[in-house]
C-alpha cells in the first residue's frame, strides 16, 4: 500500500484528516533537513518512516469494511463534460452494480457508458481475461436500445470487442486491467441524424480490500459532426410529349439534406425507344422525342436518376416516364386543276399534280369521278393525270360542260376532301362549203346536158 492510499484510509477511518497528516510527516522531513547534518539525514528519515509503518499497523485492523451489499450512492453519477478533468466515479467492490457512469443528453437520445466490475465480466464473459474490468458503450435512441453495429471504438490500448451485461445483452465496450496506463478510447455514435464523437481517457484502480473501485477521466471531450446523410433524387414530373418534340428532364429537384453539398447527377434511360440525351450528367437534359406514326400506339421511355453529393452519398434512383404520342395525321389538300376549255373531240387530260399534305406524307391513293356532263370514259381514275376524249358538240349547238372531283389519301389513310375541275367542250367550227358546178361544156343544139356538182 502505497503512502497516499494509507492516508486516505486514515481519513477515512476518521482517525486523522490526510490533508493534515501529510503536513506534520513532510514538515518534520523538512524540518529535519534543515537541522540535521547530511549523513544523519537518512537515518532521521528512515526512523520517520519507521513510525509511519508502526501507525499503519495500529490502524489498520480499523479499516471501512468492504462494500459488498450496496451500490455507490447517487452522488457518484458524473456526466461527461467537454473538458472534464480527473474526474472520478465510484462502485461497488462486489461486482454487482451496473452504474451509468457518463452520458450525453440529447433529443430523444443519448450515450452511455457503464463500468462492468470484475465479477460481473467473469459472471457473463467465461471468455474475458481473469480480474478484469470492462468500459461497454451504449447508445439510447427514443429510450430503446439501439443496435450495437451503430457504435464504433477504436481505442488505443488495445482492440475492442464485444461484452454481454447481466441482461444478456452484448455492447462493443473494452477490458481494463487492473492499474494499467491510461487508455485512450474513441467512441462514435449515431442518432440518426449527427455523429457524436466521444474521446475519453480511462483508467480502473481496483481495491478489493478496501471497498473502493473508481475509474479515472484524465481527460474528456464530447464533438458532433453532422452525418453525411445521402441525397435525395427527384427526376421530375411525368411527361406526355408530340411525337418528335424536343424534350426536357428535370432533376432540379433533388436535394441533399446536407446544407452547403452539391450534387453530381447521372441519367440513364431504361425502356422504351433509344434516344440520345444531350448530357448525361446534366440537371436538365434534352432529347428528341422518337417519330411515332399516327397509326401506332403511345411509347413510353423510362428514365433513372441518380444523384451524388461530394463526399460521395449517393441517392436511390427515381424514375421518371415520358409518353410520346403519335402525331396528328392531317388529311391531304386535293387539287383538280385548273378548269379547261377544249374543242369538240379533242383529247383532254386532267391534272392533280397540285394536290399536297400538310405532313409531308405521301399521297398514295387518287379518285376522279366524273359528275356532270355527257358521260366520257377516263383513261385511269386513280393516277394523276388520266385523259378523256371531249365528246362531239355540232357547231349549232350550244358548248357542253364537264365536271369531275378529285380525292386524295395519305399514306396513313387521311383522305381529302373533293377538289372539282371544269372542262368546257365547246362546238366546233362550222366552215361554209365550196360549190363546184362541174367543168365547163360545150354540147350541140338540143342536146341533153347533165350538170355535175358531185365535186361539191
Amino acid at each position: 500500500m502505497n503512502l497516499a492510499t494509507f492516508l486516505e484510509r486514515l481519513a477515512g477511518a476518521g482517525l486523522l484528516p490526510a490533508r493534515v497528516f501529510f503536513n506534520i510527516i513532510f514538515n518534520k522531513i523538512a524540518s529535519l533537513r534543515e537541522v540535521v547534518p547530511v549523513r544523519a539525514f537518512s537515518t532521521h528519515v528512515a526512523l520517520v518512516f519507521a513510525l509511519l509503518l508502526s501507525v499503519m499497523v495500529v490502524v489498520a485492523p480499523h479499516r471501512a469494511a468492504a462494500n459488498t451489499t450496496t451500490c455507490p450512492p447517487v452522488s457518484s453519477y458524473v456526466e461527461w463534460h467537454t473538458y472534464a478533468r480527473h474526474k472520478q466515479v465510484y462502485y461497488g467492490a462486489d461486482g454487482t452494480c451496473f452504474i451509468k457512469a457518463a452520458s450525453l443528453n440529447a433529443v430523444n437520445w443519448y450515450a452511455e457508458m457503464d463500468l462492468m466490475m470484475p465479477a460481473m465480466v467473469a459472471a457473463n464473459n467465461p471468455t474475458a481475461p481473469a480480474g478484469t474490468a470492462a468500459v461497454v458503450f451504449k447508445q439510447y435512441v427514443g429510450g430503446a436500445l439501439s443496435p450495437v453495429s451503430s457504435v464504433v471504438i477504436t481505442p488505443y490500448c488495445g482492440a475492442y470487442t464485444y461484452i454481454k451485461d447481466n441482461s444478456g445483452n452484448t455492447h462493443p465496450g473494452i477490458y481494463l486491467t487492473d492499474g494499467a496506463s491510461l487508455c485512450r478510447v474513441e467512441a462514435v455514435f449515431n442518432d440518426g441524424s449527427k455523429n457524436f464523437t466521444v474521446t475519453v481517457y480511462l483508467r480502473f484502480q481496483y481495491y478489493p480490500d478496501s471497498g473502493v473501485n473508481f475509474i479515472y477521466y484524465k481527460y474528456s471531450e464530447i464533438t458532433y459532426t453532422p452525418l453525411n446523410q445521402p441525397p435525395t433524387a427527384n427526376a421530375g414530373t411525368n411527361q406526355s410529349v408530340a411525337s418528335g418534340a424536343t424534350v426536357t428532364l428535370d432533376g432540379s429537384a433533388s436535394s441533399d439534406p446536407d446544407p452547403g453539398d452539391t450534387l453530381s447527377y447521372a441519367w440513364t434511360q431504361t425502356a422504351g425507344p433509344n434516344v440520345t440525351l444531350s448530357d448525361a450528367t446534366a440537371a436538365k437534359p434534352t432529347f428528341t422525342a422518337p417519330a411515332v406514326n399516327p397509326t401506332a400506339t403511345a411509347q413510353t421511355l423510362t428514365f433513372s436518376l441518380t444523384v451524388t453529393d461530394q463526399n460521395g452519398a449517393s441517392s436511390t434512383a427515381a424514375t421518371t416516364t415520358v409518353t410520346v404520342n403519335p402525331r396528328s395525321n392531317t388529311a391531304p389538300t386535293a387539287n383538280a386543276g385548273a378548269n379547261q376549255s377544249v374543242a369538240s373531240g379533242a383529247t383532254v387530260t386532267l391534272d392533280g399534280s397540285g394536290t399536297t399534305d400538310p405532313d409531308g406524307d405521301a399521297i398514295v391513293h387518287y379518285t376522279w369521278a366524273q359528275t356532270s356532263g355527257p358521260l366520257v370514259y377516263i383513261s385511269d381514275t386513280a393516277v394523276v393525270s388520266p385523259t378523256f376524249t371531249a365528246p362531239a358538240v355540232n357547231p349549232t349547238a350550244s358548248p357542253v360542260t364537264l365536271t369531275f372531283s378529285l380525292t386524295a389519301t395519305d399514306q396513313w389513310g387521311a383522305q381529302s376532301t373533293a377538289a372539282t375541275t371544269t372542262v368546257t367542250v365547246n362546238p366546233r367550227a362550222n366552215t361554209a362549203p365550196t360549190a363546184n358546178a362541174g367543168a365547163n361544156q360545150s354540147v350541140t343544139s338540143a342536146s341533153n346536158v347533165t350538170l355535175d356538182s358531185s365535186a361539191t
